[in-house]
Formats: C-alpha cells, sequence, structure tokens
C-alpha cells in the first residue's frame, strides 16, 4: 500500500506550509477583530472549543505574554459552568473547523443570550457558528477530507494565536519583539523534513501499547494535541504530561511495550529537560525527542530560531506524521478512525 496515493491525511498534513501562509493573510482582518472587541469595551477574552480545536485555543492562551486577559476552556465547560462571565467586559471566542461543533455552537448561543459578545474562528465559510456570531473570521485553507485535524489545527492555533497576540498589543500590556511570522511557513517545511526519519520510527514503534506525549510551557498543548492523534488515528492508549512530572510516578509505569514522545524546546526550563532526557536513556527508556535543545544531540531536530510563540503550528507536524505512520503500520485507516465524525452533532 502506498500511503501518498492511499490517504488524504498525509496530504493534509504536507499542505500545512501553504495553509499557514494564508492564515497570515489575514492578520489584518485578526487585528480589526481585536480593535472592535477592544473599542467596544471588551478587556478579557475567552476561548473555546472541543477536541483540537480546544488545544488550539490553549496554544493562544499559553502563547500569551499576558495571561490573566485570555482562558482557554472546553466548550461543555463554558456552557454549563461559567456563568459568572461579566458581559460587558467579556468576549467568548469559539474555535472550530467546521463551525457545527455541537457545544461550541451552543455555548455561544448562551453567550449571546447574556449579552456577550462572541466570535467564530472556522475553517467553513458556510458554518452556522460564523453565521450566528457577532464577529468572526473564516481561515480559507483548504477543504481538510480526513476526519482527523491536521492542517486545520495548525491554522486555529496561529489565527488564535495572532488575534490573541493583537488584543494584548492594543491594551499595552506587556510590549515585546514582534511575532517572526514570516519564517513560519519555512520552519513548517524544515519541520516535515524529518517524515523519513519519522517513517522508520514508526516501522519501529507502531506496537507499542501505551505512548507518554511530553511538553513543557509553550509545547504542552501539543503534546495534549500530539497524544489525542495518537489515540484517534492509531487506537492506542496515550496520555500528555509535563515533561518534569514525568519523574513523579508515570515513569514506573514503563516497559518495553510503551512509547515515549518529548517535544522540547529551548527555553528556561532546557537544562533541566535535558537531565530528564538523559536520565530516562540511561534507565533504557526508548524515546522519540523533537527538539532545538543543543545538548539533545540525538534528537529529531526542529529549527534553531523557531519562535516559542509560534511553535505550536511546527512542533505538531512531527507527532501528526508518527501518528499516521504508525496507522497504516497497524493497518488502520487514519482518515476515517472508528466510531469518529468531522463533526460532533447533538447532545
Amino acid at each position: 500500500m502506498n500511503p501518498e496515493r492511499e490517504y488524504f491525511m498525509i496530504k493534509e498534513i504536507r499542505d500545512t506550509p501553504r495553509a499557514l501562509a494564508k492564515v497570515l493573510e489575514e492578520e489584518g482582518s485578526l487585528r480589526q477583530i481585536a480593535e472592535g472587541l477592544f473599542k467596544s469595551g471588551v478587556r478579557r477574552l475567552f476561548l473555546t472549543g472541543c477536541g483540537s480545536s480546544y488545544y488550539a485555543a490553549l496554544v493562544a492562551t499559553q502563547a500569551s505574554a499576558a495571561p490573566f486577559l485570555f482562558q482557554a476552556l472546553p466548550s461543555s465547560e463554558m456552557l454549563f459552568y461559567q456563568s459568572g462571565i461579566a458581559p460587558r467586559e467579556s468576549a467568548v471566542i469559539g474555535i472550530s473547523r467546521s463551525g457545527r461543533t455541537a457545544e461550541t455552537l451552543a455555548a455561544l448561543r448562551e453567550a449571546r443570550t447574556r449579552g456577550i459578545t462572541t466570535v467564530a474562528i472556522t475553517c467553513s465559510e458556510d458554518s452556522p457558528m460564523r453565521a450566528e456570531a457577532d464577529t468572526g473570521i473564516f481561515l480559507d485553507v483548504g477543504e481538510e477530507k480526513s476526519i482527523i485535524m491536521t492542517k486545520t489545527f495548525s491554522s486555529l492555533s496561529l489565527a488564535s494565536t495572532l488575534l490573541c497576540e493583537e488584543f494584548g498589543k492594543i491594551q499595552g500590556v506587556a510590549p515585546r519583539d514582534r511575532l517572526r511570522t514570516e519564517s513560519l511557513p519555512e520552519m513548517a517545511l524544515q519541520a516535515l523534513r524529518l517524515e523519513d526519519d519519522i517513517k522508520r520510527i514508526a516501522e519501529d514503534v507502531h506496537t507499542r501499547d501505551f505512548f507518554f506525549v511530553l511538553g513543557q510551557g509553550h509545547t504542552y498543548p501539543v503534546a495534549l494535541e500530539g497524544a489525542l492523534k495518537l489515540m484517534e488515528t492509531c487506537n492506542i492508549m496515550t496520555t500528555a504530561l509535563h515533561i518534569l512530572e514525568f519523574r513523579h510516578g508515570p515513569m514506573a509505569a514503563v516497559d518495553d511495550r510503551v512509547g515515549i514522545v518529548v517535544i522540547a524546546l529551548e527555553d528556561n526550563s532546557s537544562k533541566a529537560v535535558a537531565r530528564l532526557v538523559k536520565e530516562a536513556e540511561q534507565q533504557g527508556f526508548r524515546l522519540f525527542v523533537l527538539s532545538n535543545i543543543p545538548e539533545l544531540e540525538d534528537a529529531l531536530e526542529l529549527p534553531r530560531d523557531l519562535d516559542l510563540r509560534l511553535s505550536a503550528p511546527v512542533t505538531i507536524l512531527p507527532i501528526q506524521l508518527l501518528a499516521f505512520y504508525i496507522s497504516v503500520n497497524r493497518g488502520l485507516n487514519p482518515d476515517s478512525p472508528r466510531r469518529l465524525h468531522k463533526f460532533v452533532g447533538g447532545f
């Protein structure tokens, strides 16, 4: 079987650099949305979605220098447990590939009935969410035919991050260097060049029964999304953890049936993370490490000058590739996992 000919998922992963370039064309529109929210009196954003879209919301809040301005919640939590949001000062940002996800639609509708401003970020031009929200944006990144979210996760993550960045700038909170957006599509291309290496790794680890996916700081939402990709695409039990939490109990569960994925970017935790990786290797654990930390010489190399705030759309790519090739090696259909649909309807 030739995966390149058989499946949409691999084509859509490889289309991510182009999709990111399309999102970057919308920076002006996202700035206008942020300005409009601020002028209307909004001072805090609540980002919400389900599954991969929720993790895209987490990416945006994690990237912010002013986290007190932003909060990410699953749509069901927003719908049922957030009745105390101040209507005049808040906006609810619904994030959804299709714009048809039941919980996200319901959360936006509930917010509007309480006088809260609503915003839709979606990859579907005719989505009901976009039609019902007070304002919103359509990310024209091309149809994603696979049930699995790949390029749309990266696109929604980037758009949400840019919106939060613009909103923070308008409020004058924690001014800092400009986001290095212009190099992002090229960074994604660099990450995709790891495909042949990842294909070989997948052949080696596809029989594992369980995976830990470890991230820290900016890469923790990526670990959550990576764990979801392995679960839904490969039917493998997976859990995501903060990297250093791995030492506090979970390490005891590791044997030769367990795979370990580590996403480690160079930041102020680099030395501690590098020590943990080396300790784990000394224990005989076989790790799949994605990193740009110089001390981790055996890692699959991520771009060295990657902007941490924009890292999620790039660092997720090798894990998406790993999930795809493990799925194919296990004889599964990565485009159409069992029991899953492109969007979840009524609940």
